[in-house]
């Protein structure tokens, strides 16, 4: 309660995330946190707001100060009016821990790192139900529509350990759609989504993140030799293009990701210099 992406706090967590993956700040804060598998701060704000209660039930004289306020929460609690007592209470209850909700003659077992693995649990579900859910609806031109298409565990990806920051940051900027392709550079002038197409060849297609690494010939001669650099057996030619596009980025090969990576950063760069006048 109380703590969310614009709290304070949060945000300069998220600024700090962004600032490790070298995006902008207006990138999804779904997507960085994900790509680097790092987690809200409230998540450990609350575990320590349960230690910090399960203190002051169980071991803080009952002749002090600190428990003398305790006992007032209580009052204030039972009189519904808004309380730190009560924020403690909807967390554990919201989190399946009503239980720990504890007195001094309940000797109910703690078990705060298991609320902190249940709050973890809960975000990473919530995550992926709004991941999910965003990246349907693609006649808005969502930003999560090929984040959906790529990120299947929440951990932090193995293209961040690339030394090179160039290399990993155009990484970055592909999946979490924060690059200059019209797919994306047309949400800002309400382009609709259909007509976002590519400028840099004849083919009538939207500039999105397939066409951009599978498809477009600008890239063409960059492409081939990436796909000649990793080896890729023949089987993928009778791969659509979305499915080529996911079999291309979900390598689990650290050479061939650093591979895509550079790969990515070319092509890119090229884009950039094909669009100059």
């Amino acid at each position: 309660p109380g703590l969310n992406d614009r709290s304070p706090i949060e945000q300069v967590h998220l600024k700090f995330c962004k600032n490790i993956l070298g995006v902008r700040k207006n990138a999804s804060n779904l997507a960085t946190r994900a790509e680097l598998g790092r987690y809200p701060l409230w998540i450990e704000v609350y575990t320590r707001l349960y230690s910090y209660y399960k203190r002051l039930v169980k071991e803080v004289p009952t002749n002090s100060l600190q428990f003398e306020a305790f006992l007032a929460q209580q009052e204030l609690q039972r009189c519904k009016s808004p309380c730190w007592l009560s924020n403690v209470s909807k967390i554990l209850e919201e989190s399946g821990f009503a239980y720990l909700l504890i007195s001094r003659e309940n000797n109910t077992l703690f078990a705060q790192t298991e609320l902190k693995q249940r709050l973890k649990d809960m975000f990473v579900q919530n995550f992926y139900s709004e991941l999910n859910s965003l990246g349907t609806k693609e006649n808005q031109g969502n930003k999560l529509r090929t984040y959906k298409k790529l990120k299947h565990s929440y951990e932090k990806e193995k293209y961040l350990d690339i030394e090179n920051f160039s290399y990993r940051r155009a990484m970055t900027k592909l999946r979490v759609s924060d690059h200059p392709l019209h797919i994306e550079a047309g949400r800002y002038n309400k382009t609709p989504p259909n007509d976002r197409l590519c400028i840099f060849c004849n083919r009538n297609c939207v500039e999105n993140e397939v066409h951009f690494v599978v498809e477009c010939p600008l890239y063409r001669e960059i492409r081939n030799s990436f796909i000649s650099s990793i080896h890729l057996n023949q089987s993928y030619t009778h791969l659509t293009k979305d499915q080529m596009f996911t079999y291309m980025m979900s390598s689990s090969n650290v050479n061939t990701i650093e591979k895509l990576c550079k790969f990515v950063y070319a092509c890119l760069k090229k884009r950039e210099k094909a669009s100059k006048p």
